[in-house]
């Protein structure tokens, strides 16, 4: 059986045998030298107990430390990810701006060359409608023209003949013709075909201011009223109207100088009225004699055709 003191030393860890020796060897040392106390070696001990309480503690935060590096660097690795996963982004942004900035530039450059060829067909189109606007105001001005000569022809037949009334013989302009109105009595004899005496002065007058005018064009058209004729030599109105244009058109030409190719007679009969055939001074009115006067067109038929 062993001793009691290696019962003890047997039950013990390593390290605990280990400063146990120390002690034995210490304290045989202390007890063959005066110069060592007890207390001093009791102090000994115990700072090295603490020396190596500090140690592991040391080893043990030196462990943490390890792990926090480790998870650093697991996080730097992820960060390194997420910053080349960035910049891939913003290099794939700057491609497709370029191209984008490319795109534009060729729209641009579409748009330019568009806008070129606009601007020529625009400014050809503008041109084409100042051409057709001149044209046109230079119909306008030919018309305004015409009708002035028309109206100064007008007056100077009013003016030979001022003797006469409105109801008797009247003149206006309408559609661009000029029309001199002369009512039966002053040319005819009641229900015939046949000239009266005044009727040759007052040709006259209105041939001579006519012969100023060699281009206009006169249609002499005779009216009637719906009364039915009573004459057997005339079949109806269609006749009579005609048949006092014609002595009309013959005195112009013939007696009073007018160009045959100046001059046509028509007739109307009753169907073109200026006033009601229910009255006997409607009628009056309708019984009449018109000379339009066609301004010349040839100047205008020019400028249309051009």
């Amino acid at each position: 059986m062993l001793p009691p003191l290696f019962h003890k030393i047997h039950h013990m860890s390593k390290p605990s045998i280990l400063i146990f020796l120390l002690a034995l060897l210490l304290g045989s040392a202390f007890s063959t030298s005066s110069c060592v106390s007890k207390k001093k070696f009791t102090n000994e001990v115990a700072r090295r107990a603490n020396c190596d309480s500090t140690l592991q503690q040391l080893n043990s935060h030196n462990l943490l430390l390890n792990g926090e590096i480790a998870e650093l660097k697991l996080k730097l690795a992820e960060k390194t990810g997420e910053a080349k996963a960035f910049w891939e982004l913003i290099d794939k942004q700057d491609k497709q701006i370029d191209r984008l900035n490319k795109e534009i530039e060729k729209m641009t450059d579409q748009s330019l060359s568009q806008q070129t060829t606009l601007d020529g067909a625009l400014q050809l189109k503008s041109q084409t409608i100042a051409e057709k606007e001149a044209i046109i105001q230079g119909l306008k001005d030919a018309v305004a023209a015409q009708r002035q000569q028309l109206q100064e022809l007008l007056d100077r037949i009013s003016a030979a003949l001022p003797e006469y009334s409105s109801d008797d013989l009247s003149m206006e302009i309408k559609k661009g013709l000029g029309h001199i109105r002369i009512s039966e009595q002053l040319l005819f004899r009641k229900g015939t075909t046949r000239l009266n005496s005044r009727a040759y002065a007052i040709l006259e007058k209105i041939a001579n201011v006519l012969m100023e005018y060699p281009q206009t064009k006169i249609l002499v058209v005779g009216h009637t009223d719906n009364k039915p004729v009573k004459s057997r030599s005339l079949k109806d109105n269609w006749d009579l109207s005609v048949l006092r244009a014609t002595p009309i058109v013959r005195m112009l030409t013939k007696d009073l100088g007018l160009s045959p190719n100046q001059v046509t007679a028509a007739g109307k009969g009753e169907f073109k009225p200026i006033a009601s055939n229910d009255s006997s001074g409607g009628r009056e009115k309708n019984r009449r004699t018109e000379l339009v006067i066609y301004p010349p067109v040839d100047k205008i038929l020019k400028m249309v055709e051009e």
